[in-house]
């Protein structure tokens, strides 16, 4: 019986994904906009696009260039087109006729790149060339130094596609100011062409912890995000270890990535018996409501940083660092702390932070959790809506 249900709802699912690439097929009266992603894995960007698929009004079609994930699967069974190639990063040929008929199948009449990956925008100008009535659209998700890393092969060819991509797209959306001023600087992205749409964030899911009231002496920490030397991970550590004794503390660090080996053998280079490594996680919410305190002190020019938004629609103490964009967020000691990138500046205004009256926390944390509302999901999908509609 329990089979036969399976079998039902899977049926289900099945026929309203179809139905809805149906209608997207049928309905010529609007085209639809093309979203190409590099892959489906959990990330910053793919979470976002899950997020805008519930509560845009366009019609969205999202391909997933190389590799499937969790995130695409989730997003299919949710009613979104989502669309696997899974592509060799070898093969530049198939793909793109892949694109082309996804681009007639759907009537496609607007086209985004997310990623910074080049042969992603070369796919977007080639596009353009092939279809000249396409609106082609890059959304730069992060600082441009960040888009060309410097440990990056041939990084200048990198720089060039990228550059000439967001030169001849037709418009580009930058998810802050700090980044729209890195485009224009770096890449020579005519200042015109940019739209400045800061990340959303479905605000309806956090729970405020305004009551959460520290009831015992151990101060609860938490770091959500990738863990990579320029998120700045390893400088919190050191300031933990120049905490006085007599401070309790937990602090669990939640995500992944190529630096987390180094960051646990400093964990057990400097005896840090109270941080936890908690690996990649879906359940964030939950564990953002077990701590009171949200920390994120990175070393790079922060393009956004939606971990810190999330924190404070779930109504926390944020301890953030001051450059990039984290700065048109947070505003000092109203609805968050910002802080020097310096492990004993960061020791000390840890200190300071946690010697805070209960009274004056809970007004940063009401702050926060007001602040947090303007960059509500629904605002957000308004506004890229309304640019990445398709003109008849």
């Amino acid at each position: 019986m329990a089979t036969v249900i399976r079998m039902f709802r899977f049926r289900r699912r099945f026929i309203r994904v179809k139905s809805l690439e149906k209608l997207i097929r049928e309905d010529k009266s609007m085209g639809s906009v093309l979203h190409i992603l590099s892959g489906g894995t959990v990330g910053g960007i793919e979470v976002l696009c899950e997020g805008y698929a519930k509560y845009s009004k366009n019609k969205n079609v999202f391909v997933f260039l190389w590799n499937d994930g969790v995130i695409r699967q989730e997003m299919e069974n949710e009613g979104a087109v989502a669309i696997s190639l899974n592509a060799s990063k070898r093969d530049f040929i198939r793909p793109f006729l892949r694109l082309c008929s996804i681009c007639k199948d759907y009537q496609v009449k607007t086209v985004v790149v997310h990623h910074s990956a080049p042969i992603a925008h070369l796919y977007l100008m080639m596009l353009k060339i092939k279809y000249p009535y396409l609106k082609t659209v890059g959304y730069a998700h992060s600082h441009a130094h960040d888009m060309c890393p410097a440990e990056k092969r041939f990084l200048w060819i990198r720089k060039k596609i990228i550059s000439c991509s967001l030169k001849s797209a037709t418009k580009v959306i930058a998810i802050s100011n700090c980044v729209k001023d890195s485009c224009e600087a770096y890449f020579g992205t005519p200042k015109n062409k940019i739209e400045v749409v800061y990340n959303g964030v479905d605000v309806a899911q956090f729970v405020p912890t305004i009551a959460h009231q520290q009831t015992e002496k151990c101060a609860e920490l938490i770091y959500v995000g990738r863990l990579i030397e320029p998120k700045g991970v390893q400088n919190t550590l050191k300031a933990l270890a120049l905490l006085p004794k007599n401070i309790e503390y937990e602090f669990k660090i939640v995500g992944d990535g190529p630096y987390r080996n180094q960051l646990e053998s400093l964990v057990k280079e400097k005896n840090l018996s109270n941080v936890h490594f908690l690996g990649e996680r879906r359940d964030v919410i939950e564990l953002l409501h077990s701590a009171e305190y949200f920390i994120h002190i990175p070393e790079w020019e922060e393009g956004f940083g939606i971990t810190i938004v999330e924190a404070m629609a779930a109504g926390m103490v944020c301890i953030c660092g001051m450059h990039g964009a984290i700065p048109e967020i947070i505003t000092t000691e109203e609805n968050g702390f910002l802080v020097p990138n310096d492990t004993q500046q960061i020791a000390d205004s840890l200190i300071t932070i946690f010697n805070k009256s209960d009274e004056e926390k809970n007004m940063i944390k009401e702050n926060a959790r007001k602040r947090a509302l303007d960059f509500s999901i629904q605002t957000f999908s308004e506004r890229l809506d309304a640019i990445l509609r398709p003109e008849e």
